[in-house]
């Protein structure tokens, strides 16, 4: 069978983008972030796991890894001359070699709780049939915790190609969008699909539901096995994370599209009945984790016991509205900080977040785009019913996801938590809501796209696309770069620099 040529571009994209997620996740030592309670998670679920009231600790086993495996370089500075060095079980990782000083470290552990472990379960769940397929092809230690992120590889690769069916679902007349939606997610720096955390599957799921909420809403006559799949694309999309819940507002613009013509046609009964069973396909998974919730862990949402392990209390609502939110230098704060970590990721090194001189860039640029897009948008007349509908959860995803995070933030004293805090009451992740990545691209490339016709018809967007796309992957590669001489990732132990 011989491929097209836009058939050949989305394999080579695809392969490329799966590779450099796999070359990234390989180059970063462990444990960024709260991955290793993520980690401690897995392996819970993995051991058949069910979930009880009060938190558990870490079970002894994670811990170890965790002590043997983790790198002191995301939230330290190694003294001059004092290179950080590996335990020297990274060069004989058996229990017959294990360091004295283990022991000491893995009992300081023991007041830790694993605060995540209530959250969304579709993640764990997942990563758990793929630590089994690790452990029964022998994999252990380093190598099996290599072997848990590198499913992120695979998945961001099917990512780009369900991104570029969307488009070419929705856009079919819209070449620009479908060559360069896929180019920007091979080059974007997000670094949430590098580690071993939930968002890192959130943009597969959302793009696969929204894929076939497109396919059903252009074509209402499918079958309502399709209308089925759509609806529990999106709950296992709920279920991956809290933010992912704003995948809510797609299956109603979905409802939306479907039914409003529907009461007009002759076979509108079938179409709504098909629609009942999408929204009820979509709503039972998680009714039934809430519920589930509800009656073992006492609270709808099961994050009762961690919000009071963090100390986090709930204020009183006449005082949300003094929230910092609402002053301009709070609110540019919050726009500027979750613009830069929706692009890049909020990982630290060297107890420092990266930025870099073009983090203005995030903001001011995907605001002027994404507006211009939207004011495009509501300016005109007509569109497709494809487009139309994509045009229309691209904005509510966008805008309910960032309402989202701003609604989080403000009914919480977050006690002493180090993130969010008191000095700065703010969730500025921008992993939490990175579902809405395409969505994300589809209104920044199509303001780009609008401008470039403002300034000249004859002006190629490509012309400005790939230079920009360029110009990001350069200034982000050269910030990961430190992060390559690490000696406690897997290139440097398969090297011989971990254990010289």
């Amino acid at each position: 069978m011989e491929l097209s040529r836009d058939q050949i571009f989305i394999l080579l994209v695809c392969v490329a983008a799966s590779l450099k997620i796999l070359f990234f996740s390989l180059s970063l030592p462990f444990f960024p972030l709260d991955e290793e309670l993520h980690f401690d998670a897995i392996q819970k679920f993995a051991s058949g796991y069910k979930a009880q009231a009060p938190l558990p600790s870490l079970d002894k086993q994670s811990v170890e890894i965790i002590e043997l495996y983790h790198s002191p370089e995301f939230l330290r500075v190694a003294e001059p001359g004092r290179p950080f060095v590996p335990l020297s079980s990274w060069c004989r990782p058996s229990q017959e070699h294990l360091p004295p000083e283990l022991a000491d470290r893995i009992a300081i552990w023991g007041p830790v709780k694993n605060v995540e472990i209530d959250a969304p379960p579709a993640y764990y769940t997942i990563e758990a049939v793929w630590y089994k397929i690790g452990r029964w092809m022998g994999y252990s230690g380093l190598f099996l915790l290599y072997w848990l992120r590198s499913l992120s590889a695979l998945a961001y690769g099917v990512f780009v190609l369900l991104a570029w069916l969307f488009v070419r679902e929705c856009y079919r007349d819209n070449r620009f969008l479908q060559i360069c939606v896929p180019i920007f997610l091979l080059v974007f720096p997000q670094d949430c699909f590098l580690f071993l955390i939930p968002n890192s599957l959130s943009a597969v799921w959302m793009t696969a539901a929204l894929l076939l909420f497109a396919k059903v809403v252009n074509k209402p006559e499918r079958s309502v096995a399709l209308y089925a799949a759509a609806g529990l694309a999106a709950a296992t999309t709920a279920l991956l994370s809290f933010g992912n819940f704003t995948v809510g507002l797609v299956v109603c613009v979905a409802a939306y599209f479907l039914v409003k013509p529907a009461w007009a046609l002759p076979q509108r009964d079938s179409r709504i009945a098909k629609t009942l069973v999408m929204m009820v396909a979509a709503a039972v998974p998680v009714g039934a984790w809430l519920v589930h919730n509800r009656l073992i862990l006492g609270n709808w949402s099961g994050s009762k016991s961690k919000q009071e392990f963090l100390t986090w209390t709930v204020k009183p609502i006449s005082e949300w509205i003094h929230h910092p939110l609402f002053t301009f230098a709070g609110f540019h704060y919050f726009l500027a900080t979750l613009a830069r970590n929706f692009w890049r990721g909020e990982m630290y090194w060297g107890a420092e977040p990266r930025t870099a001189a073009i983090d203005p860039f995030y903001l001011w640029l995907s605001l002027f785009l994404c507006g211009v897009f939207v004011v495009h948008i509501l300016r005109r007349r007509t569109a497709g019913t494809g487009v139309s509908f994509a045009d229309a959860a691209s904005i509510l995803l966008i805008l309910g996801s960032v309402l989202f995070l701003m609604a989080l933030s403000m009914p919480f004293d977050f006690g002493r938590c180090f993130y969010p805090s008191r000095a700065r009451p703010y969730f500025v992740s921008g992993r939490l809501i990175i579902g809405a990545l395409v969505p994300f691209l589809i209104l920044f490339l199509g303001g780009l796209q609008v401008v470039c016709g403002w300034i000249s018809k004859r002006l190629n967007p490509l012309y400005v696309a790939i230079p920009l796309a360029a110009c990001v992957f350069v200034v982000e590669t050269v910030l990961f770069i430190p992060i390559l001489s690490s000696r406690f990732n897997l290139i440097s132990f398969l090297l011989g620099r971990s254990c010289s």
